[in-house]
């Protein structure tokens, strides 16, 4: 059997436009069953890890909220049930100032708010999932959403 190594869960759409790598996300895959007991901090929710590029609701709709409910089909059938869902906001390094404001417009009166309506636990930017200390786990993660039906 493998050992546990870093590697690439993901990468945004958006990433021809910055080619760092910093629109990457990156992780641990382990052949093991669900254990919360081995981590320090676990979720029993399925996490999605979003990439924004804007404010923009055109992108609201078309790069998350159609993806997400295609995905919900996808894996299961029917809506995605809120209290098992957790989301994550990545934003590409060069755009870290767009952080803050898509935080006030998910936690304001603007249609970015919809996503609340996905799931009951708090939205964090990835940065905050990835300052937690110790081992993070998850039953299961959406990296970036597949836009192909959207």
């Amino acid at each position: 059997r493998e050992p546990p190594r870093d590697r690439l869960l993901g990468a945004s759409k958006w990433g021809l436009f910055f080619h760092d790598g910093g629109d990457a996300s990156r992780g641990v895959v382990v052949d093991e069953p669900y254990a919360a007991a081995k981590c320090h901090v676990a979720f029993a929710e399925r996490l999605y890890v979003l990439n924004l590029l804007t404010t923009q609701v055109g992108h609201l709709l078309v790069d998350v909220l159609e993806p997400l409910f295609y995905d919900a089909e996808r894996s299961g059938g029917g809506a995605v049930d809120p209290a098992r869902t957790r989301i994550s906001i990545q934003v590409h390094v060069e755009r870290r100032s767009l952080h803050r404001r898509l935080m006030d417009a998910i936690y304001g009166d603007t249609p970015f708010a919809l996503l609340r309506l996905f799931t009951r636990h708090p939205i964090h930017t990835k940065d905050a999932l990835d300052g937690l200390p110790g081992r993070l786990c998850l039953p299961s993660a959406a990296v970036e959403l597949d836009i192909t039906d959207a």
